[in-house]
Protein backbone atom coordinates (compact mmCIF):
# COMPACT_ATOMS: atom_id res chain seq x y z
CA UNK A 1 0.00 0.00 0.00
CA UNK A 2 1.27 3.17 -1.07
CA UNK A 3 0.75 6.40 0.71
CA UNK A 4 1.37 9.77 -0.10
CA UNK A 5 1.57 13.24 1.63
CA UNK A 6 2.58 16.69 -0.01
CA UNK A 7 3.02 20.23 0.96
CA UNK A 8 3.15 22.77 -1.18
CA UNK A 9 4.39 26.51 -1.41
CA UNK A 10 7.53 25.80 0.48
CA UNK A 11 9.71 28.68 1.02
CA UNK A 12 13.02 27.72 -0.26
CA UNK A 13 14.54 26.98 -4.23
CA UNK A 14 14.17 23.60 -5.25
CA UNK A 15 18.10 23.75 -5.13
CA UNK A 16 17.74 24.52 -1.14
CA UNK A 17 15.08 22.10 -0.03
CA UNK A 18 16.69 19.14 -2.33
CA UNK A 19 19.52 19.29 0.45
CA UNK A 20 17.73 17.33 3.16
CA UNK A 21 15.04 15.41 0.93
CA UNK A 22 18.67 13.76 -0.78
CA UNK A 23 19.75 12.82 2.45
CA UNK A 24 16.83 10.67 3.42
CA UNK A 25 15.81 9.42 0.50
CA UNK A 26 14.90 5.45 0.25
CA UNK A 27 15.68 5.32 4.32
CA UNK A 28 13.15 3.89 6.31
CA UNK A 29 11.06 6.47 7.91
CA UNK A 30 11.46 5.77 11.85
CA UNK A 31 14.95 6.71 11.03
CA UNK A 32 14.44 8.99 8.58
CA UNK A 33 12.51 11.45 11.25
CA UNK A 34 15.08 11.91 13.71
CA UNK A 35 17.71 12.79 11.17
CA UNK A 36 15.62 15.60 9.62
CA UNK A 37 14.44 16.92 13.43
CA UNK A 38 18.06 17.66 14.27
CA UNK A 39 19.52 18.61 10.78
CA UNK A 40 20.38 22.28 10.42
CA UNK A 41 19.03 23.35 7.83
CA UNK A 42 15.59 25.59 7.60
CA UNK A 43 13.60 23.32 4.84
CA UNK A 44 14.88 19.89 6.87
CA UNK A 45 11.79 21.29 9.15
CA UNK A 46 9.07 21.74 6.49
CA UNK A 47 10.26 17.75 4.76
CA UNK A 48 10.27 16.84 8.49
CA UNK A 49 6.52 17.80 8.45
CA UNK A 50 5.73 15.91 5.30
CA UNK A 51 7.15 12.85 6.45
CA UNK A 52 5.64 12.92 9.90
CA UNK A 53 1.84 13.35 7.80
CA UNK A 54 2.74 10.95 5.23
CA UNK A 55 3.74 8.10 8.41
CA UNK A 56 0.34 9.43 10.15
CA UNK A 57 -1.70 8.62 6.92
CA UNK A 58 -0.51 5.46 6.84
CA UNK A 59 -0.72 4.75 10.19
CA UNK A 60 -4.47 5.68 11.17
CA UNK A 61 -6.15 5.69 7.43
CA UNK A 62 -4.64 2.23 6.36
CA UNK A 63 -3.68 0.83 9.38
CA UNK A 64 -0.08 0.13 8.35
CA UNK A 65 2.78 -0.88 10.99
CA UNK A 66 4.90 2.44 11.28
CA UNK A 67 8.01 -0.06 12.24
CA UNK A 68 7.64 -1.18 8.12
CA UNK A 69 7.01 1.55 6.62
CA UNK A 70 10.38 3.24 4.08
CA UNK A 71 10.26 5.79 1.80
CA UNK A 72 9.94 4.73 -1.45
CA UNK A 73 9.81 8.15 -3.31
CA UNK A 74 10.45 11.79 -2.26
CA UNK A 75 10.54 14.58 -4.94
CA UNK A 76 10.91 18.10 -4.73
CA UNK A 77 9.40 20.22 -7.17
CA UNK A 78 8.54 23.80 -8.42
CA UNK A 79 5.94 25.90 -7.39
CA UNK A 80 4.69 29.57 -7.22
CA UNK A 81 7.29 32.17 -7.62
CA UNK A 82 6.90 36.05 -6.62
CA UNK A 83 8.70 38.66 -8.51
CA UNK A 84 9.11 41.75 -6.47
CA UNK A 85 11.52 44.54 -7.68
CA UNK A 86 14.20 46.68 -5.73
CA UNK A 87 15.36 50.43 -6.87
CA UNK A 88 19.21 50.25 -7.95
CA UNK A 89 21.47 53.43 -8.33
CA UNK A 90 21.07 56.00 -11.18
CA UNK A 91 17.02 55.15 -11.09
CA UNK A 92 17.62 51.44 -12.26
CA UNK A 93 15.11 48.49 -11.35
CA UNK A 94 16.53 45.04 -9.73
CA UNK A 95 14.30 42.08 -10.18
CA UNK A 96 14.34 40.17 -6.88
CA UNK A 97 12.47 36.36 -7.04
CA UNK A 98 11.10 34.71 -4.45
CA UNK A 99 10.92 31.17 -5.25
CA UNK A 100 8.80 28.33 -3.75
CA UNK A 101 8.51 24.52 -4.33
CA UNK A 102 6.65 21.16 -3.39
CA UNK A 103 7.74 18.11 -1.64
CA UNK A 104 6.12 14.80 -2.61
CA UNK A 105 6.56 11.85 0.01
CA UNK A 106 5.24 8.21 -0.80
CA UNK A 107 6.07 5.65 1.64
CA UNK A 108 5.29 1.79 1.03
CA UNK A 109 5.00 -0.41 3.90
CA UNK A 110 7.61 -3.52 3.19
CA UNK A 111 5.61 -6.32 3.95
CA UNK A 112 3.18 -5.85 1.42
CA UNK A 113 5.67 -4.70 -1.00
CA UNK A 114 7.28 -7.89 -0.48
CA UNK A 115 3.87 -10.25 -1.10
CA UNK A 116 3.03 -8.11 -4.36
CA UNK A 117 6.60 -8.76 -5.57
CA UNK A 118 6.31 -12.22 -5.38
CA UNK A 119 2.85 -12.28 -7.01
CA UNK A 120 4.63 -10.15 -9.68
CA UNK A 121 6.56 -12.74 -10.53
CA UNK A 122 4.58 -15.67 -10.76
CA UNK A 123 2.61 -13.89 -13.46
CA UNK A 124 5.60 -12.75 -15.32
CA UNK A 125 6.73 -16.67 -14.77
CA UNK A 126 3.05 -17.42 -15.91
CA UNK A 127 3.14 -15.31 -19.24
CA UNK A 128 6.67 -16.14 -20.44
CA UNK A 129 5.71 -19.67 -20.83
CA UNK A 130 2.63 -18.64 -22.51
CA UNK A 131 4.88 -16.65 -24.73
CA UNK A 132 7.44 -19.20 -25.13
CA UNK A 133 5.27 -21.75 -26.52
CA UNK A 134 3.99 -19.21 -29.36
CA UNK A 135 7.02 -18.72 -30.40
CA UNK A 136 7.76 -22.53 -30.83
CA UNK A 137 4.18 -22.68 -32.79
CA UNK A 138 5.24 -19.98 -35.13
CA UNK A 139 9.01 -21.48 -35.55
CA UNK A 140 7.18 -24.90 -36.55
CA UNK A 141 4.51 -23.28 -38.73
CA UNK A 142 6.90 -20.79 -40.60
CA UNK A 143 9.47 -23.74 -41.07
CA UNK A 144 6.95 -25.81 -42.84
CA UNK A 145 6.34 -22.26 -44.89
CA UNK A 146 9.96 -22.51 -45.94
CA UNK A 147 9.62 -26.57 -46.93
CA UNK A 148 6.69 -26.04 -48.81
CA UNK A 149 8.44 -23.22 -50.49
CA UNK A 150 11.31 -24.97 -51.29
CA UNK A 151 9.56 -27.73 -53.16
Amino acid sequence: MEVRAIAKNIKGSVQKVKIPVDVVRGMSVDDALPILEYMPKKAAKDVYKVLFSARANAINNYNLNPDHLYIKEIRVDKARRLKRYKSGSRGRVKPISREFSTVSVSIVDILTEAENATVKEEKITKTHSKKEVVKKKSKVVTDKAKKTNKK
